[in-house]
């Protein structure tokens, strides 16, 4: 039911009005104000159509009894529901898909077996000609694009169609093809084989770095021999990424411009393979390797000159990586940018494209983007922001709610050393400026403290163990700035001067350059920084506040 369900679904969508499973059916629709009137031999099946697609019906039981209110056999309901299914796939396949809607390989493999079964139905026809032609089309198309299987069995089929007719010459010749695209096709089982070893190596040591980069070396220098026999789609791809990721997890950033480089070049040489995404992937990488090697003007412009490339039919790709824009634009403190990256995503009809994994990061990043503008974490910024706009200013006035945000991303409870940890450095960060702020406003002293002060103190100790707990060892910078927060918790009521000394020796330790850690949204350094300044800034708003009265 399920599967029925959700192919009418699509069916509606893309042929609202007369689906063409129809066209075989002698059923007339008209419309009428009560909805849909039916005639004819089949109405049975409009009337289930758009029963499922309204909603109207929802279980097996329900939908027997819209079409059979007398009741009915469980053989003849079988047959019908077998039926109605058979209907809505063709009618799914009949549906016309833009070009810049699949990939150039997808359309290829698609266009192939197409080819493939209609040459089946015309041999089954009769026609062995036409039969014969199709399967050579066919051919032609899976030996240019790598789909081997394909090539595989319809070389077989004409094997056995030469075999039959007693043609010695075109035997052989079909075979050698067959044999060379046998062995084609056992590299492939070869590649396959190599992406199973690499995912069976790495499985349960995500957290051991040295195995990690062991196994990937590993499986690109096997990727590599492979490649010399024979450079296939599917091996170069696979390859170019274990490429790429090894060289950004050893932090080699001008290797992975280089893969790049190489990739583009393989696209040039064989075009048919390029399309919208895969120039995409690699503006990505690029965008990567600048931005880590400090020419962030440059990862903007690469990124954001691909995306203006893609088709307009790719605006959920598109969206997608605008998430990655928006956090880019925050760890490079390029607010402005972010922020109309952010205007991007929060319209209605753009946050409803957004992947469910994807907008939980989005409601992640948008919780970051607030603190930034609140402290004034910007170039020449003043407090609160430096941008004057009505948008931004509307913005800083909704501050961010730590249960509502946990709550809309239930994913990060799995991600305990990264999103679940940096959670809890946000949430301990908005407590401190909740709570210094209740401190000036209502002139409150060590002697007088906070009416909540003993759950405060336990919330930032709890916060600050689990960061311990969880956070890889080697991030270092993480519990430099875990330490931070923690000294800032303990001394609620002392001055920028005071806090600033007692914070010195862990800010030490955090580089005065901006190295970009696992759940680092936000530069560490900067933060802090701001934190103390924000500090001494918001005693002095007060301070104007008192004078002017």
């Amino acid at each position: 039911m399920k599967l029925v369900k959700e192919i009418a679904s699509i069916v509606a969508e893309y042929s609202p009005e007369k689906p063409e499973i129809f066209l075989k059916s002698n059923s007339k629709v008209f419309e009428t104000k009560g909805g849909n009137h039916f005639e004819g031999k089949d109405v049975a099946y409009y009337r289930a159509f758009h029963a499922l697609n309204n909603g109207e019906v929802q279980t097996e039981e329900e939908l027997r009894a819209l079409i059979f209110p007398n009741g009915t056999s469980d053989a003849n309901y079988r047959s019908f529901k077998s039926r109605l299914k058979k209907r809505l796939v063709n009618s799914l396949m009949l549906i016309s898909i833009g070009a810049d809607e699949v990939s150039n390989t997808d359309a290829a493999e698609g266009e192939a077996l197409y080819y493939f079964y209609t040459a089946y139905v015309a041999s089954v026809l009769g026609h062995s000609f036409l039969a014969s032609e199709l399967q050579d089309e066919a051919i032609l198309i899976a030996r240019k694009y790598d789909i081997f299987y394909v090539e595989l069995q319809l070389l077989e089929e004409r094997l056995r169609y030469f075999s039959s007719l007693g043609s010695k010459r075109k035997y052989e010749q079909y075979y050698q093809l067959w044999l060379k695209a046998r062995d084609n096709y056992l590299l492939h089982v070869e590649a396959v084989q190599i992406g199973y070893r690499f995912q069976k190596a790495i499985r349960g040591k995500y957290g051991r770095t040295e195995d990690l980069l062991k196994a990937m070396e590993h499986s690109i220098n096997e990727y590599q021999q492979l490649l010399e026999k024979l450079e296939f789609d599917s091996a170069f791809v696979v390859y170019f990424r274990l490429c790429s990721g090894l060289s950004l997890a050893k932090n080699k950033f001008d290797e992975i411009l280089t893969h790049c480089d190489s990739y583009q070049e393989y696209l040039e040489r064989k075009p048919h393979f390029n399309s919208p995404s895969r120039q995409l992937n690699i503006a990505e990488l690029r965008r990567k390797a600048y931005f880590f090697l400090g020419d962030y003007a440059r990862s903007k412009q690469i990124i954001e000159d691909a995306l203006n490339r893609l088709p307009d039919s790719r605006i959920r790709m598109s969206i997608n990586k605008r998430i990655y824009c928006l956090q880019y634009g925050i760890y490079s403190l390029d607010l402005e940018y972010a922020f109309n990256q952010f205007c991007i995503l929060s319209n209605k009809s753009t946050a409803n494209l957004i992947d469910e994994p994807i907008r939980s990061h989005f409601v992640f990043l948008k919780a970051y983007l607030w603190l930034s503008y609140f402290l004034g974490i910007a170039q020449d910024s003043q407090y609160p922001s430096g941008i004057e706009r009505k948008d931004v200013q509307i913005f800083i006035s909704k501050r961010p709610n730590i249960s509502t945000i946990r709550n809309d991303i239930p994913e990060y409870e799995k991600d305990k050393s990264g999103g679940l940890s940096l959670l809890r450095m946000f949430d301990s960060t908005l407590l401190i400026l909740t709570a210094r702020e209740e401190i000036i406003s209502k002139k409150r002293s060590a002697e007088e403290p906070l009416s909540n002060e003993q759950d405060f103190h336990h919330t930032i100790d709890r916060n600050i163990r689990y960061i311990k707990k969880n956070v890889p060892k080697d991030q270092k910078r993480v519990f430099a700035f875990a330490e931070i927060i923690h000294i800032i918790s303990k001394n609620l009521y002392a001055d920028g001067m005071v806090l600033r000394k007692k914070v010195e020796k862990h800010r030490k330790k955090l580089p005065s350059t901006f190295v970009c850690d696992d759940i680092e949204l936000l530069p560490f350094d900067k933060l802090a920084d701001h934190l103390i300044i924000w500090w001494d800034k918001i005693g002095e708003e007060n301070a104007k506040i008192v004078t002017k009265k």
